[in-house]
């Protein structure tokens, strides 16, 4: 029995997992963060972004497809990212007035890549 409450039984939790634990050799090198591609990175971020931001089912009708992805001499990025929608009247609402929600998106898709990539990212999103 354990309880993280009282803290009964953790200690001994603890020891079972440490001695049942076996030394071997690391999957990956110490460099390695991910085994996802570029391509699927990108396209996952927008899509969160698109949840973040569109409401209802909206982003579960969309697809994201990294179209062209860049690596500067400077180590920067350009990228662009097409969102297919099933309507025009989806795309719209996408876009959002004037084009302001799909600039939040890319900003904030931008702002998440620089972090993920650590450079600067410089993103287009064209919704058709």
């Amino acid at each position: 029995m354990i309880s993280a409450l009282k803290g009964d039984g953790v200690d001994d939790l603890r020891n079972y997992f440490l001695d049942s634990a076996k030394l071997k050799p690391w999957n990956y090198n110490k460099y390695t963060f991910t085994d996802q591609s570029f391509q699927i990175i990108i396209q996952q971020t927008v899509k969160a972004n698109l949840l973040n931001n569109l409401p209802q089912e909206i982003p579960y009708l969309l697809n994201t497809f990294a179209e062209h992805i860049e690596k500067n001499n400077d180590g920067s990025l350009n990228i662009v990212v097409n969102v297919s929608c099933p309507s025009t009247r989806i795309s719209r609402i996408v876009i959002g007035k004037q084009g302001e929600r799909i600039k939040l998106i890319a900003q904030q898709a931008e702002q998440t890549m620089c972090k993920i990539f650590q450079t600067s990212v410089r993103l287009k999103i064209i919704v058709h």
